[in-house]
Parts: structure tokens; sequence; C-alpha cells
């Protein structure tokens, strides 16, 4: 160790006699130890080579300004944690793989290069800790690859790119964090690499409050398609970038994602938007813009986030409630507890796909919803008479709100434009309600057929009253009609069709997923308590002068 240290104080001493634009190069078999407490020194203006398969760097490198230079030609540049390097640049300078073990965290103090340049086409790759860089970073060729750890750039630092071909390559996991002490725009220069280095950079416009020394925006990318994306989405890139905020409060980042033109699209790549997905939901507040075979698309978000690019789908969020399922406060979740519910959905297949009801769309879940009612359908119309101009299925939960078929957000259209249309909620054995007025989508406040009787198309009794000024769709169309009754001849009276499906002998139909399963308990009787009979249920609904409700449209 000795003998170590007076060697490397006379190389000290040596750099420090060069004259400007000198290069002097020290190098050791087994590499370059720099221990505890020992500083290497180099003046300004001063250059100097490392060769060596290691430099292990736990003392200090002290670089005179920025004009001082280190060309590092070893394999390996290893950072202590109490290691400190000073002004002046280290240029990553080889011709075969090199790698930075940084020692750098995100907990305050770490080591830190001031100024870095990735300058080898065979590339560099991060080790066993992040790398810090507090003044500039400079790709001029060869890829920085992260392997699971992250490049941190300090509040000040910045970015010199001189072709694309040189960038941060996280598709093997790692990301680019920036530190922040200020609002400001930056680009985040990641990429992937797969078999060609394709660069995507992604830029933010960042407003946010509460900054602090440990405030900081990380940047990472998958090269695929974005896991939660919709068998809805038929034209979308190969690949998304996921991006974090921490120690700030965000009031916005404005976002510019650029896809390469060597990136791959299905479908038509003119239909591609920018799509959040944050918060278990996608949001389309965002645009496109193609330059050449490029494609950039652009958006705001306002929490961590992750970044794709897709083709947009019309959201309505909505809420209503199943008379059936009402226990006075909410809607029981029985079916669900049974695991009754099919995890397709029912509209496809008997007896269920008759006109008007039937659709064959393939939504469906591995795992439904905890607080999952049911499954309901939705039309969008024009005009209150007109044909659907788009037809989805949903998940009505407990608190009414109805979630997409393929995910817990709003209900998605495919190829249906933003615009204002009637909503219609049909079930398979409660009355079809529609809206009053047309909707305008996005509806970003969304509509609650169960806030007022006047939310529904129709006059009078378009919805059943539930007390609490609660509205919701009448229960008991046990014969999938538009109309809910218990006289009449069977063909239009849900009690004698109840009858008829239990059987002449009035058996009880347990554990079922049933039509005539007017109270979604998860059985079909027609004796026993009021919780327990559909045939009470169905008498509940109509009311003790036992009348009829009429679909409304």
């Amino acid at each position: 160790m000795k003998a170590q240290f007076n060697f490397l104080r006379k190389s000290c001493l040596l750099i420090g006699i060069m004259a400007l634009g000198s290069q002097f190069c020290w190098s050791q078999t087994s590499g370059v130890y720099v221990p505890d407490s020992a500083t290497v020194y180099m003046p300004s203006g001063a250059a100097a080579g490392i060769w060596g398969d290691t430099l292990q760097l736990n003392g200090r490198l002290n670089m005179g300004d920025s004009s001082s230079l280190i060309n590092f030609k070893g394999k390996v540049w290893r950072n202590a944690s109490a290691a400190v390097i000073s002004s002046g640049k280290v240029i990553m300078n080889d011709t075969a793989l090199q790698t930075i073990m940084g020692g750098a965290s995100y907990s305050g103090v770490s080591p830190a290069f001031s100024r870095l340049e990735i300058n080898n086409a065979a590339g560099v790759s991060l080790s066993n800790g992040h790398l810090r860089i507090d003044s500039q970073i400079v790709f001029t060729q060869g890829v920085l690859t992260a392997n699971n750890n992250d490049l941190l750039l300090g509040p000040d630092a910045s970015v010199l790119q001189t072709i694309s071909s040189s960038f941060a390559n996280v598709k093997n996991g790692g990301g680019v964090s920036k530190f922040l002490n200020s609002n400001m725009p930056f680009v985040f220069p990641v990429g992937c690499v797969n078999g060609a280095a394709v660069y995507n950079p992604l830029q933010l416009n960042v407003n946010a409050s509460g900054y602090n020394s440990l405030s900081y925006v990380r940047v990472s990318m998958t090269d695929s398609i974005h896991n939660m994306k919709s068998p809805r989405h038929i034209n979308y890139g190969d690949k998304f970038w996921t991006v974090k905020f921490r120690n700030m409060t965000v009031d916005s980042a404005a976002y510019t994602a650029n896809y390469a033109a060597a990136d791959l699209f299905q479908g038509d790549q003119t239909k591609v938007i920018g799509s959040v997905w944050a918060n278990g939901k996608w949001t389309f507040k965002s645009s496109g813009q193609i330059a050449g075979a490029a494609l950039a698309v652009t958006g705001k978000i306002i929490s961590d986030a992750d970044i794709f690019g897709q083709d947009r789908l019309l959201q309505a969020d909505v809420k209503t409630i199943l008379q059936g399922a009402w226990n006075g406060t909410s809607m029981n979740t029985t079916l669900r507890n049974n695991n009754l519910i099919p995890l397709a959905q029912p509209y496809a297949t008997a007896p269920y796909n008759i006109t008007g009801l039937n659709y064959a769309g393939t939504e469906s879940r591995t795992t439904l919803p905890a607080n999952a009612v049911d499954w309901v359908l939705l039309e969008l119309r024009s005009t209150p008479a007109g044909a659907a101009v788009g037809r989805s299925v949903g998940i009505v939960l407990s608190n009414g709100t109805v979630v997409d078929g393929f995910y817990d957000g709003p209900v998605e259209f495919q190829n249906v434009p933003d615009g204002d249309y009637y909503v219609i909620i049909k079930h398979r054995n409660h009355l079809a309600i529609m809206s009053a007025a047309p909707v305008t989508f996005p509806n970003l406040t969304g509509y609650d057929f169960s806030a007022a009787m006047a939310k529904a198309w129709g006059t009078g009794t378009q919805m059943a009253a539930l007390g609490g000024g609660k509205f919701g769709m009448h229960g008991g169309n046990v014969n999938l009609d538009a109309s809910v009754r218990a006289s009449g001849p069977l063909a239009i009276n849900d009690y004698l069709k109840l009858l008829n499906l239990l059987g002449s002998s009035v058996i009880t139909i347990p554990n079922t997923y049933n039509v005539a399963d007017i109270n979604l308990n998860g059985s079909v009787k027609v004796t026993g308590p009021l919780s327990q009979n559909d045939y009470l249920s169905l008498l509940s609904f109509l009311g003790s002068s036992v009348i009829i409700f009429n679909q409304s449209f």
C-alpha cells in the first residue's frame, strides 16, 4: 500500500508540472488505486491518460477546472462511496466495452463526475450502482447502458449530444433521473439498443412546487407494447416511457415523446397519438405529429405515468344502479363473492344474444374487480331513435361506477370520435335507460344516472326511486323485453316467465347466473322471505298496486 501511495504521489507531482495541453499517463498491470484521503491533482488545462484494468478511486481526483481532461482507456472505473471527482472532464475513450461503477445514490452526497464524455463506439456499461453527473454529460459515440442502474443528473447538469446514436440505453432496465430545484424543460436522452441503437428522447416541461435537494424526475423505457393496452387498440407503437416524480408537488408536465423511424408500429401510424396510463386508467388528451418517418406524441401528465403511442378511444365515465342488487346504501356483490359472474362478457351467448342485447365483443378479465356487481352493455347514439354508433361492455361496481370490460378505467369505444352522444345502458334483467340529453365526450365530470330521475330519458317512472335521493334501473325484466310486469300471458309476464324457468315443481335453482335471478343473489326461487324470494322481489319492485313499468325509449 505504501509503495502504491508513493507511486501516486510522484505521479501527482509530475502531472502538476506538465505544460498546458500535454499528456501524462500512468499504468499498472493490476490497475490504478487511489487510497482513502489521497489526492490526485491535475492543474488547469492539463490532460492525462489512464491505462490498466481498473481505476479504484477511494480518495480524491482533483482537476483544476473544466479544461482539465482525463482520457480513461482502462476496463473498469470504480468509485468508492467516499470518492470525490472535482471539475474537469473524464472521457471514456477506448475500443473495447468499458464499465463504470459509479457508487452514487439518491440519498444526497455521493460520488459525482463533474463532466463525463462517452466516446467509445463499443459502449460503456453501468454496474453495481448509479452514476451521477453534476455539470455535463457528453454523448460523442457509443451508448451508455444502464443495466438496472440509473444515470443521475444534478440540478445544473446538462446534456450534449453530437450524434443521435449515442445516448443512455435503458432497454435492460434502469433510467435517467434529473434532479430539479425549479421549473424547467429537460430532454431525457434515453433509447433502446435492439440490434441497432434507437434513440427515443422524452422532453418534459415540469411545473411543480415544494422542491428540495432530493427532488427529481426519473424516466425509463420499456421496449414492448404496454401491458395494459386494450385489445380495442389496433394502432400502436412498440415501446413506452415511464415517468416518476419524487419529492415535489406536480402541477403539470407537458411531454413530447419521440418514436424513431426504426420503431415498429401496428396498424396505421398516422392514427397513433400520445396516451397516458396513470391511476389505473388511460387518458387521451394529446396528439401525434409525424415528421418524416418518425412520430412525436405530445400531451400532459400530472403524476407518475406511462406514456404510450396508440390510437384514441372514446371514453365514457358513467354511473348507474341496478335495482335488483340495491341494499339501501350500495349494490350487493353476491354474484362476485360466489364466483358466479362469468369472466367473459355474457351478451354474446344465450339467452342474452337476442336483438338489441346481443354483442359479440371479446371483453374479458382474468380476475373481476372485488366490488363487481355484474356486466352491463353500453351504447352511444347520435339521436335518441338512431342506430348505435358505438357499443361496448363494462362492469358496474357496487358504488355504481361502470368500468371498462378490459380494465378498471372508463368504458372505451373503438372508432368513435369525441363528440355529443346519447348514452344507453342495458342489463340482462333490468330495463334499459338512456341519457336525457346528449353527453359531451370525453366527459371528464362523468354522467351519473343515479343522481336524479331526470337524468334518464322519458318522464314519470323511467327509473326506480330507491330512496335517499338515488334512482336505478328497473329490475325484474325476466323475459328480456321492454317492460317489467306480473300480469298478462307468458310472453310478456315476468312472473310467469320466472315460474316457467323454475319448472312445474317450482324448484330452487341455486348457485346460478340466471336471467330469473331478479335480486342478483345467485339463486332463483319463489319461496322464502323477501331477501331470497325472486317473486316477492318482483312484486316489491312493481309496488302494491302491481303496476307495469315500460322502457322509456
